[in-house]
Order: C-alpha cells, then sequence, then structure tokens
C-alpha cells in the first residue's frame, strides 16, 4: 500500500488545483480505446521475449486480462507479483527489478 505521503503526492494536484482538473478531464474525454485496440492488433507480429509483471491484487487490471495480454504475444512470460496492485513500480520496485534482470540477456 502506498503511504499517505506518497498518496498526496498523486493526489494532492487534481483536488486542489482547478487547471489540473481541467487538464484530467479533458484528456479522459479524448481517450480512445481505438488506439490501444490498434496497436493490440500488433501484437501478434512482435517477435520478441516480452516481460509482464502483473499486480496480483490489483483491483483495475484483472487477472484475466493478463493472460489475454500474454496470449496475444507469440512469446510472452507472464509474472504475478503478489501484495502488488496496479503500480508494481511503486509497490514492489526491488522484485521489478529483478524479474527485469533475469529476463533480459546479459550481453
Amino acid at each position: 500500500r502506498l503511504s499517505e505521503a506518497e498518496l498526496d503526492t498523486f493526489f494532492r494536484p487534481l483536488l486542489h488545483q482547478s487547471f489540473v482538473r481541467r487538464d484530467m478531464t479533458r484528456f479522459l474525454r479524448a481517450v480512445s480505446g481505438r488506439w490501444t485496440l490498434e496497436a493490440a492488433q500488433t501484437f501478434s507480429h512482435f517477435l520478441h521475449p516480452v516481460l509482464l509483471v502483473w499486480g496480483k491484487d490489483d483491483p483495475f487490471f484483472s487477472p484475466r486480462l493478463a493472460i489475454r495480454l500474454q496470449q496475444a504475444f507469440p512469446d510472452a512470460r507472464l509474472i504475478y507479483l503478489s501484495h502488488t496492485r496496479a503500480f508494481v513500480p511503486l509497490d514492489q520496485p526491488e522484485a521489478l527489478a529483478q524479474h527485469i534482470l533475469e529476463f533480459v540477456p546479459v550481453a
């Protein structure tokens, strides 16, 4: 879990600065699944290894989505991290770094 200070860093501007709320609203209204879906159609042509590190306790992106993403790539490895939610780099930076080090070939 994020500390109160970390949460404050993320959300204070949204709560207290009108221009941040305005920009966030503008961004969210413009977001379209079209670009994501178009990109996803190219995944099967990506012929390099892919590492997916997924938060096991993620309330936003279900394990079903992780599996679906893994299956979209010809060579994808999926790792679930316990006690981790949507922001894997914040929840478990050391574990993520270790998985990346193990995944990336050493020259």
